[in-house]
């Protein structure tokens, strides 16, 4: 039995029937119309109102001058500026416009549906529906624009125009309404033999109509209040103080302690070192000269990626947007580190890779038309096993979990493991190239940060190869088959959704990623007030602020709470924004081939066909955003380590340099001038000579440039003029290897290694024997202390030794040196931080290794200086006094008063000794 719409209608009349098509067109296009005159209107106005503006301005200069002040001049009284805070209804407005277009998208896949399932009738085709599928399509075109306006102005102007949606409330209930009593009043009796289709149609008007636009109404009438501009800036002054407050505990809580200063470290965190400073209470001189470059211009603040003012925390710069530009540059520079040039095996691999790729996009291509041809076997009552095989077959190739995607991941194993062990070893081999100009101004944690992001740079191109371009290869197919399968209009369909789903995806994914950078802001706020409060733990106690700091960080908590929350809720928007775009194509291209099937030009298993395939191409791009925002983290990341490859070292081999061959250990400083910055002068023209196998040593103020002689020995910086000869060989023409093979350092802390005790020792020659090492270790006074601990030469001694004493690890150190043998010894204040029985045996091993070694000492306490065949007094970076100990005391000079300065307070120290032990 037929039911309503089959039937001829008899009391309907045309007109009718005519007013029905009419007001199911008219409806989205008076919207649409409406938004665009709405966006329109204030740009036409703010045109007239500066064309107006500048022929009053024109007027009043052509105008006669009557010497009277204006009022507004006369008196010029200040306008309150009032800033509008809305509510947060326009949320559930977006939801309900959303929820209108959705019931479009619902009426027109009950048109697709009814068309594609068994009696194949096309809904359109029916006299009181005629139209219905363009009424669908531009219908939720007409509402997704209204959302989109509304959000588009929420966001760049504060709020959103609300007549626009009224005004296209009243425009869909009007038609609605109309609609519904003309579908009545031609056919009233008749509703009861109305088919299950044509009531459902009915009932999403309904739903428009009872529910969608009255709570679409009441929505809009969101309250809006005005507050004063000053009392807004005065709580985000309040706030800014309390995130100041917590960010700068953020940073002393997060500041590692000052790491040792050494010849070999430089200067810690930016301070002057005390190499040789005569006393505590020397003060400094003032004119930086040891100072590196990067403590003379402090950083501006507020500049991009510098530490922010008001968390305390480092927030980078906006990461760029990946351009195909960037993309180019970046694949340029980074394909020679990633591509095994040197490997056959692994070139066969990649390439395996790229076939097992294009086989994926065909078997794609296949799973739908197989699924097709199993439809047309049963729609035929033919037997559709041979073709359900193939499609069984064919679904466990396909997918992520598919056996061509488990075979490419096996495949790129090795490519990828080689890619990040060559990136690694080439970075790490550039850090250890790089000159001490660059580790005196890194930041440790920052390099390691970069070094470890750096290894993106291969998920940088397997999410780019294996991710990003089949999806769009596929799309490009699909396009093209569709084009060709079910005619222009279904490929050009396909190809517009998926354009704008791109586009919509990466503009929202900017979007959430300053969300998303702001949360992150907020988060670091909230935990610095717990740091700060545990840091201050008996403050607060003390003051009774216990109420107050839960207070402070309940509000921080709201505050990251809010962003977090609009990160949630921007996701979802995405997703929804994803989901609508996808529905309205596949939509459309549903009603295409649902025409083409009630014509006769294609069959139910063409529908199938396309449907899967769409369902198929469109899947992965729901991870299009995601893959869009660590694609573009990939590259900061992969930006940062080719900054830090492109690094050049300040100090370089010259080209043909030669070995460095010691014969009597004469060193000669000649006329050198050194600067850090090349502003402030560490050394002003400093000579002096070291005779073969004798002792020098360097005295002056902190900062007069002992440190920086030891660090031009050993070729760390190259000087600005002058000449640093060891045996009459310029340094700055020999290689660097052989040069500081040459030369052994004891410093003032040493540096071990978080090793065993026996490894740290054989750093000085890592191809000694097992008796060398205990040699080394007993000469250097430290053999029977290794041999009371449990494991021996196998005691690991933590982080920088920590796990050993000052003593020992002075002692380890200085057993690596004598396992060196150097030629050229430097001892940097080896013993200043020693208690007298340590110092002495220290003292006892340096003996026996300067004898017959050229060397060149740091001095703190002059005691310890008093043999040395030669003693270097500096002031300013310049030479004021030179000679033996007896012949300076003499002299009555700098060294002599250092020297009396130094007595008088060994002796002044032992009095007050005395004076505790008589009370005793």
């Amino acid at each position: 039995m037929h039911t309503l719409d089959l039937q001829s209608y008899p009391g309907a009349s045309d007109w009718h029937l005519e007013a029905l098509h009419a007001l199911r067109l008219a409806q989205p296009s008076l919207i649409i119309l409406l938004v665009l005159v709405s966006l329109v209107r204030p740009y036409v106005l703010a045109r007239a109102r500066t064309r107006v503006a500048d022929i009053d301005t024109e007027a009043d200069a052509a105008a006669p001058s009557s010497g009277r002040l204006s009022p507004t001049s006369a008196a010029p009284q200040p306008t309150p500026v009032m800033i509008p805070v809305r509510s947060r209804r326009r949320a559930l407005n977006h939801f309900l416009l959303l929820a209108l277009a959705a019931t479009h998208v619902a009426s027109g896949g009950l048109i697709a549906l009814r068309a594609a399932l068994p009696d194949h009738v096309w809904t359109p085709s029916l006299p009181r529906w005629v139209g219905s599928d363009i009424a669908a399509l531009t219908g939720l075109l007409a509402w997704a624009l209204v959302a989109g306006a509304c959000a588009i102005e929420a966001r760049t102007r504060g709020q959103y125009g609300r007549g626009k949606v009224l005004g296209s409330i009243l425009i869909g209930a009007f038609t609605d309404a109309a609609i519904l009593g003309l579908y009545a009043s031609s056919g009233g009796s008749d509703f009861p033999k109305t088919g299950r289709w044509t009531a459902a149609q009915l009932a999403i008007i309904l739903v428009r109509l009872a529910v969608l636009y009255p709570a679409c109404a009441l929505a809009c009438s969101d309250s809006t209040r005005f507050v004063r501009a000053a009392d807004l800036r005065a709580n985000a002054a309040a706030r800014a103080r309390e995130q100041q407050a917590a960010g700068a505990s953020s940073s002393r809580a997060a500041a590692p302690a000052n790491e040792a200063s050494s010849l070999l470290t430089g200067p810690a965190n930016g301070t002057n070192t005390n190499y040789g400073s005569t006393s505590a209470s020397t003060p400094a001189p003032t004119s930086g000269a040891n100072t590196p470059a990067t403590q003379q211009a402090p950083k501006q603040a507020g500049a991009p990626g510098q530490a922010s003012g008001v968390m305390g925390l480092s927030v980078g710069a906006n990461t760029p947007a990946p351009t195909v530009k960037i993309f180019a540059a970046r694949i340029a520079s980074l394909f020679p580190y990633l591509w095994p040039k040197d490997s056959v095996s692994l070139q066969s691999l990649a390439l395996l890779c790229a076939l097992i790729l294009v086989a994926g996009r065909i078997v794609n291509l296949f799973v739908p038309l197989t699924l097709g041809n199993v439809v047309d076997d049963l729609t035929e009552g033919k037997t559709p096993w041979a073709d359900l095989v193939l499609y069984a077959g064919l679904k466990a190739l396909q997918g992520n979990g598919g056996l061509l995607s488990v075979a490419q991941s096996y495949a790129w194993i090795p490519v990828e493991q080689w890619s990040d062990r060559a990136l690694s070893i080439m970075a790490f081999e550039k850090l250890l190239d790089l000159s001490m100009a660059f580790h005196t101004k890194r930041k440790t944690g920052e390099v390691l940060r970069i070094l470890d992001r750096g290894s993106v740079i291969s998920s940088f191109f397997q999410y780019l190869f294996f991710q990003v371009t089949p999806i769009f290869v596929d799309l490009a197919v699909a396009v093209f088959f569709l084009w060709r399968r079910f005619g222009w209009g279904t490929g050009v369909t396909l190809a517009v959704v998926m354009v704008v789903y791109t586009w919509v995806s990466v503009a929202m994914t900017t979007w959430r990623t300053a969300l998303r950078r702001q949360a992150n802001n907020l988060d670091s706020v909230s935990r610095a007030i717990h740091a700060d409060s545990l840091l201050n733990w008996e403050t607060i106690k003390g003051f009774s602020a216990e109420s107050y700091e839960v207070e402070r960080y309940r509000k921080a908590l709201l505050a990251y709470q809010a962003s977090a929350f609009k990160v949630t809720a921007s996701l979802s928007l995405l997703n929804m924004v994803q989901n609508l775009i996808i529905t309205f194509g596949t939509l459309l291209a549903s009603l295409l081939v649902a025409s083409a099937v009630v014509r006769g030009e294609a069959t139910s298993s063409d529908f199938v066909v396309m449907l899967t395939y769409v369902t198929q191409v469109v899947g992965p791009l729901n991870w299009l955003g995601t893959l869009y925002r660590v694609i573009q983290q990939n590259l900061v990341d992969t930006d940062k380590l080719v900054e830090l490859l492109a690094q050049e070292s300040d100090v370089k081999d010259l080209p043909g340099a030669q070995d460095l061959v010691v014969t009597n250990g004469e060193i000669e400083f000649r006329d050198v001038v050194f600067s850090y910055d090349g502003k402030v002068n560490a050394l002003a023209g400093v000579s002096f000579k070291i005779n073969m196998r004798s002792s020098c040593a360097l005295v002056g103020e902190s900062g007069a440039g002992k440190s920086s002689i030891l660090r031009l020995l050993y070729r760390f910086y190259d000087i600005q003029s002058g000449q640093i000869l060891i045996d009459g060989q310029d340094i700055s023409k020999v290689t660097q290897k052989s040069l500081r093979n040459a030369i052994g350092i004891v410093p003032q802390e040493p540096s071990l290694f978080n090793t065993d005790i026996k490894h740290n020792i054989l750093y000085g020659d890592h191809n000694a024997s097992d008796e060398g090492v205990e040699a080394a270790a007993r000469a250097a006074q430290i053999w029977d202390r290794i041999q009371g601990f449990p494991d021996g030469m196998s005691t690991v001694v933590g982080e920088r030794g920590v796990r050993l004493s000052g003593g020992e690890k002075q002692r380890v150190a200085l057993a690596r040196t004598f396992l060196k043998n150097p030629k050229i010894l430097l001892l940097d204040e080896a013993t200043s931080a020693l208690d007298t029985s340590t110092e002495q045996l220290l003292q006892t091993a340096l003996s026996t290794l300067l004898d017959g070694r050229s060397s060149l000492t740091i001095a703190h306490r002059l005691s310890t200086i008093v043999n040395s065949d030669r003693i270097v007094v500096l002031d300013a970076g310049r030479v004021v006094e030179s000679g033996s100990h007896t012949d300076l005391v003499g002299r009555n000079g700098v060294y002599a008063g250092m020297w009396r300065a130094q007595i008088n307070e060994a002796k002044s120290a032992s009095g007050e000794a005395l004076s505790k032990e008589d009370a005793k």
